[in-house]
């Protein structure tokens, strides 16, 4: 929802609520910082702004609530998480830190240095999009929510679901590629297969809707509407 709220406000011009949007998603920050990257390199100086302000004052109540140190506890409880929630579903992460662990070992170096080498990869390729799409808001945050699943160290197969936005970015701008997101969504049933494998094959729908998004920049929006 907020990721939709971020994208229709953008593509309407309304950069207030796509800050606000995008401070609420800090909830779960690998996913909100390379859209937060994308309002800098877009130069959504307004909804970058907008977003600082409401992380602060998300902050201040937290900080209110339960002390001005919350941030600490918080990141403790996500560690705490990751420790135990790992061993059990790291054969169903789909992003490439978290394929990594399941197939080079849990916190091993390789995984470290494969996975995370491979998400700057990504991250590299989301920041060079601004230069081909020339602050195309629809092509630029399309590839930041598929790029968000594949660097975040802990995206499960569920989180898959967001990539529904980038499909309906690829349908407006290459029809011809339809058929293409029927066999993604059917591809999405090899994750039936992950706890066999030790591995979830999901990750290869993810990095081929991360390539499409990218691909797709180039041609004008079959039909836009206009915010009124």
């Amino acid at each position: 929802l907020a990721f939709a709220v971020i994208w229709r406000s953008l593509h309407d011009g309304r950069e207030v609520p796509a800050g606000i949007a995008a401070a609420l998603l800090l909830f779960k920050p690998p996913l909100a910082i390379p859209i937060i990257g994308v309002f800098l390199l877009g130069r959504r100086f307004l909804a970058l702004a907008t977003a600082a302000a409401t992380a602060i004052a998300l902050y201040g109540i937290g900080a209110l609530l339960t002390g001005p140190s919350w941030p600490s506890a918080w990141a403790d409880a996500i560690s705490f998480l990751d420790r135990v929630d790992t061993p059990f579903n790291v054969q169903n992460f789909v992003s490439l830190p978290g394929v990594a662990e399941a197939i080079f070992g849990i916190d091993s170096t390789a995984a470290t240095i494969v996975g995370f080498g491979l998400a700057a990869v990504v991250a590299v390729a989301v920041s060079a999009m601004w230069f081909r799409a020339g602050h195309d808001v629809d092509v630029l945050v399309a590839v930041a929510v598929a790029g968000s699943l594949l660097i975040s160290p802990h995206a499960l197969y569920y989180d898959a679901g967001i990539l529904v936005l980038v499909g309906l970015m690829i349908a407006d701008r290459r029809p011809e590629w339809r058929r293409w997101l029927v066999v993604g969504w059917v591809a999405g049933l090899t994750h039936l297969f992950a706890d066999a494998l030790g591995v979830d094959p999901l990750v290869t729908v993810v990095i081929a809707a991360f390539a499409l998004a990218v691909a797709a920049d180039g041609r004008p929006l079959l039909a836009r509407t206009t915010h009124r």
